[in-house]
């Protein structure tokens, strides 16, 4: 897992502190993670991650993911994995072929 590398975002170095953004202020995953996690341990690629897997929502504008402190607080939910989830997640491990995930992401995620 990659940590955030060199200087934060200019909004975040603007605004460090996480309580000046309003609960439903569009921001960068970049912002999000620089902002709430700045060492760590979720970075870019981890919130990436979460929206690939439907557990982050996100706004597709100009082919550029946005997120809200509203929604980065579903990250925060702990809820026990059931027998069959993680039994999914052994046998894709494993190499062998899983039942279709739990979440369905509509984001399109661009890498490039």
């Amino acid at each position: 897992m990659t940590q955030h590398k060199g200087t934060p975002p200019a909004r975040v170095c603007a605004r460090p502190d996480p309580a000046t953004w309003n609960e439903d202020e569009l921001m960068t995953l970049s912002e999000a993670a620089a902002l709430f996690w700045p060492d760590g341990p979720l970075s870019e690629d981890t919130l990436r991650t979460a929206v690939r897997d439907g557990r982050l929502p996100v706004s597709e504008i100009a082919r550029k993911l946005f997120t809200t402190k509203r929604a980065l607080s579903a990250l925060h939910v702990c809820t026990p994995r059931s027998v069959e989830s993680r039994a999914s997640a052994d046998a894709t491990e494993a190499g062998s072929s899983a039942s279709p995930p739990l979440f369905a992401s509509s984001a399109r995620i661009n890498r490039g």
